[in-house]
């Protein structure tokens, strides 16, 4: 397969890039989020003051996944697509680069295709890595024509466009892909 030292001689080629509209993710932490991360502390809050400790972690479980995609939302800066990569990076806390030879890609069901994608580092043999940072994103805090584009391009690296998870086929991502 491909070692180390080949992963890291990489071409520079910026194929294309998305940020989020800052509007969009305001409304959504000042309106949406904030009020049931209220909701859910002040119930495990309760539930914590009764005893109930089972009762508090499955209301905290779900706390810390609201809270997390809120930050990551917040924190984002841009999405970028490289010939041989996909790079997020955030406003304090860096890079996460994921290299295409060695990535799959998970949507959620086609209902829920507001929610955006996850970019997955897999092993060699195609297996996941457990414990890693994906490249996701939340797809409503994007422009329209950047979404239809994310689209294309992770059609074009997949060859898929019908599974759940599908494991990227192809390792580089020429230009002329989003003048199609």
């Amino acid at each position: 397969m491909v070692n180390d030292d080949q992963m890291k001689t990489h071409d520079d080629e910026l194929v294309f890039s998305a940020r989020y509209s800052p509007f969009r993710v305001w409304v959504m932490v000042i309106f949406i989020a904030m009020f049931p991360i209220w909701v859910f502390l002040r119930v495990s809050y309760l539930n914590l003051l009764r005893g109930e400790y089972l009762n508090a972690f499955l209301f905290s479980a779900p706390l810390l996944l609201m809270i997390y995609f809120t930050l990551d939302s917040i924190l984002f800066k841009e999405l970028l697509f490289y010939s041989d990569r996909v790079v997020k990076i955030w406003h304090f806390f860096g890079r996460r680069t994921i290299y295409y030879r060695r990535a799959k890609v998970i949507h959620p069901p086609w209902y829920l295709r507001w929610l955006g994608h996850a970019i997955r580092e897999t092993r060699e043999n195609g297996k996941d890595l457990l414990m890693q940072m994906p490249v996701s994103y939340v797809a409503c805090f994007l422009r329209a024509d950047s979404i239809k584009m994310i689209g294309k391009i992770l059609d074009y690296l997949t060859e898929d466009t019908e599974n759940n998870q599908k494991p990227f086929r192809k390792a580089r991502l020429p230009k002329e892909v989003i003048c199609l």
